[in-house]
This record gives C-alpha cells, sequence and structure tokens, in this order.
C-alpha cells in the first residue's frame, strides 16, 4: 500500500501513513510500488535540433539600462579608502562621542561623513561632503530630546529621513 500524500510504502491495512500522517481512506485499494528506473549511466545533456553550444563566460558582463543615460564606459564607482585608514576614522569618530558623553556626535559624524565621501567616486567622479557639525548641532539637539521624550519613536520614524535628506544636501561631486 502507498500513501497517496508523499508515495511512502506503508504496511497493509494502515489507516495513518507512517511518514505524513496522511489518514488513508479506507476504500484505498493496495497498490504495488510503481517499479523504480534503472540508474543513469551518466548525465546526457538534452539535444534540442542543434549542435551542442558551451556558454560564452569570456563576453564580459554588460551593465542593464532602465531607461535612463547609459553608464560611461571606462569609470567605475569605488570606494579609495584603505582598511586602516577607515578603522581610524571610525575608531575616532567613537572615541569622541565616547569622550564627550554623545555632545559632539555632531562633529563626529561630519567628520566621518567627509572621510567616506571624500573617499568614494560615483561614475569616475569624486564626492565631497561640505556639511558641518555646528550647523548640525541645532537639529541633533531637537531630535534627540524628541526621541528621548516618544521612547525612541520620533528617532525611527522622522530622525532617519532628516539626516538622510541633510546629508544628500550636503553631498556634492567635486569640480
Amino acid at each position: 500500500m502507498i500513501c497517496p500524500r508523499c508515495s511512502r510504502q506503508l504496511p497493509d491495512g494502515s489507516k495513518f501513513c507512517d511518514g505524513c500522517g496522511f489518514a488513508i481512506p479506507a476504500s484505498q485499494p493496495a497498490q504495488q510500488p510503481a517499479p523504480k528506473p534503472a540508474p543513469a549511466q551518466g548525465y546526457q545533456q538534452p539535444n534540442f535540433g542543434g549542435a551542442p553550444q558551451a556558454p560564452n563566460y569570456n563576453q564580459g558582463y554588460q551593465q542593464p539600462n532602465f531607461g535612463g543615460a547609459p553608464f560611461s564606459q571606462g569609470h567605475i564607482s569605488e570606494f579609495t579608502g584603505g582598511v586602516f585608514e577607515t578603522f581610524v576614522a571610525v575608531l575616532a569618530a567613537s572615541l569622541l562621542i565616547t569622550i564627550s558623553c554623545g555632545f559632539a556626535t555632531p562633529w563626529a559624524i561630519t567628520n566621518l561623513l567627509k572621510f567616506i565621501f571624500g573617499h568614494m567616486k560615483i561614475d569616475g567622479k569624486r564626492l565631497v561632503f561640505v556639511g558641518n557639525g555646528a550647523e548640525f548641532f541645532g537639529q541633533w539637539v531637537i531630535w534627540s530630546l524628541l526621541s528621548l521624550i516618544t521612547c525612541g519613536i520620533y528617532g525611527i520614524f522622522f530622525v532617519t529621513p532628516r539626516l538622510l535628506n541633510w546629508i544628500a544636501k550636503n553631498t556634492h561631486f567635486s569640480d
């Protein structure tokens, strides 16, 4: 007898499948298992009427064009900062925030952003971040207080988009 759900071989007269727990109908006639196919001698690639062709892995990657201007050929987007430089920049920002008990967070963030965008090229053009901690400090105090009053809800839903907007407004291509 065979389970109609999982095709497991069951002893005759079984009411439930041992494998999947399916209730075997009482009118289920005893079935013999289907014969197993002979093992294949090796993989045979199907021939669909033409001569078999090997994939060409040397043709190169073509970047998709989604309706905008085509990508410039020969330019790449990259981050040129090294591991050690990046580690030092993140460590310096973390120490500045820790030592100042969070009051210097706007300066730490702006210095880190200046490092990141100063080492970034988009399509061969270097980015520059022009924001500074003094202009960011007032917003940061207001955002921190509102986040504290609302138990973090304001920070999650409102600070993140405003912070990203401020970063975008202060990021430009260097000439």
